[in-house]
């Protein structure tokens, strides 16, 4: 997937949970809640980020390189 919003972010859908996650956080009104939407931000940074990339190399190649090249990883326009 390389259009619709997988253009702006290759990993779109973990921006997507971690918000949902952040939201219900904040509508909790308690500030130990925000340790789970932190928690979840750095599994999908350090764990399946990465995996999911090296799985996207192997059966891509070329067409991942190019993709990853022009995308950002998560966030549009800043990461």
């Amino acid at each position: 997937y390389t259009e619709g919003l997988f253009k702006y972010a290759i990993h779109i859908n973990y921006l997507g949970d971690c918000l949902w996650v952040l939201g219900l956080a904040l509508i909790s009104n308690n500030i130990y809640s925000l340790l789970i939407p932190l928690g979840l931000i750095l599994v999908f940074v350090f764990g399946y980020i990465p995996k999911s990339d090296d799985y996207l190399q192997s059966k891509y190649g070329e067409q991942f390189t190019v993709y990853k090249l022009k995308t950002k990883k998560l966030i549009p326009f800043i990461w």
